[in-house]
């Protein structure tokens, strides 16, 4: 009888701290805040574009503009089964994000965002200028 009193408790708090979990990774967030840790300790960033266009600045302002200007789109993540067909026809770069000893990829979309081993996400404020995105690359290519 003890022990159910005591387990019964512990399974309760275990489900409710995975349900918050889940809300927390599915809630809407700023973009920016996807990959803000990765920006403390950058090495580099590289852009590619689908044209396969490719720079490597090593500057770590490049990554404060970059954050600056993610930081006004708001995602929501979504199941892989939502990652709607059409993104194929949509805009958007590849973005690797080089830190002490990690490597982030992120596919930005117009309207969808992807990271690889992180999952797909909604820009519920889009769609994201990708064509500011491509102009950034330009003014940092190497």
């Amino acid at each position: 009888m003890s022990k159910k009193i005591v387990i019964y408790p512990i399974i309760g708090v275990l489900a409710i701290g995975i349900l918050f979990l889940k809300y927390t990774d599915y809630k809407e967030k700023g973009l920016d805040s996807l990959f803000v840790q990765y920006s403390e300790d950058f090495k580099s960033i590289a852009f590619e574009a689908y044209d396969n266009n490719k720079s490597i600045p090593d500057d770590k302002a490049v990554i404060d503009e970059l954050t600056e200007f993610l930081s006004h789109y708001q995602v929501m993540k979504i199941k892989h089964a939502e990652w709607d067909t059409a993104v194929s026809r949509e805009k958007g770069v590849w973005i690797d994000i080089q830190s002490e000893n990690k490597l982030l990829t992120i596919l930005f979309l117009e309207k969808h965002v992807h990271m690889p081993g992180f999952g797909y996400y909604k820009v519920i404020n889009g769609p994201i200028d990708i064509d500011w995105i491509q102009s950034f690359q330009e003014k940092h290519r190497q």
